[in-house]
Formats: structure tokens, sequence, C-alpha cells
């Protein structure tokens, strides 16, 4: 019994609530999902596509679409806040950048 409590007490109580938050919305033709009521408008590019929303922390959800992460947004939003293009090219600085001079 001790070594089952032990292990229980050692996995992040938040994250096993927070992965049961998982649900899945097909967005609107007008480019929202209706989440607890709301309308929360994402984009009309995903009309009828199925997006999942997922609660990372207190009041706020994230939004993927495939295995991509679009944004998130919090209970008082009305939209989602997009995060970094996932799709964007790498920009690495370039080797003629750093030539030495003559």
């Amino acid at each position: 019994m001790h070594r089952t409590l032990k292990t229980d007490a050692t996995k992040p109580a938040a994250a096993h609530v927070l992965q049961q938050q998982a649900r899945t919305f097909t967005v609107t033709h007008c480019g929202r999902i209706c989440f607890h009521g709301r309308k929360i408008s994402l984009s009309h590019v995903f009309a009828g596509q199925h997006v999942g929303v997922t609660q990372v922390s207190d009041h706020v959800w994230l939004v993927t679409f495939m295995h991509y992460d679009l944004g998130d947004f919090d209970d008082e939003a009305g939209r989602v806040e997009p995060i970094e293009n996932p799709f964007a090219r790498k920009c690495y600085l370039c080797a003629r950048n750093n030539l030495s001079p003559m």
C-alpha cells in the first residue's frame, strides 16, 4: 500500500485532471466554436473542420488542428490568440554574415 501511495503522490494531479478536459469541436461556417455556451472566434478557414480544445492551465485552453497548436484563449476572451506559426520557415543566420575582414 505504501508503494502505491508513493507512486500516486509522485504524479502531478493537475496534469491528470487537465488531460481529461480534452474535447473536439466542429468549427461553424462563420469560423467559431461553441465552447461552454460561448462563441469563440477562430477563423472561417477552418469551417466544418474538427479542432481539439485542451485545458492547459486554470482558465486557459489550447486549440489544436491535426498535430498543430493554433493558439489559446482564456475563459474571458472571445477569440483565439495565435501562437508561433508552426508552418513558418525557420530563419537561420547566414554564414556570410560571419565573414572575417580581408
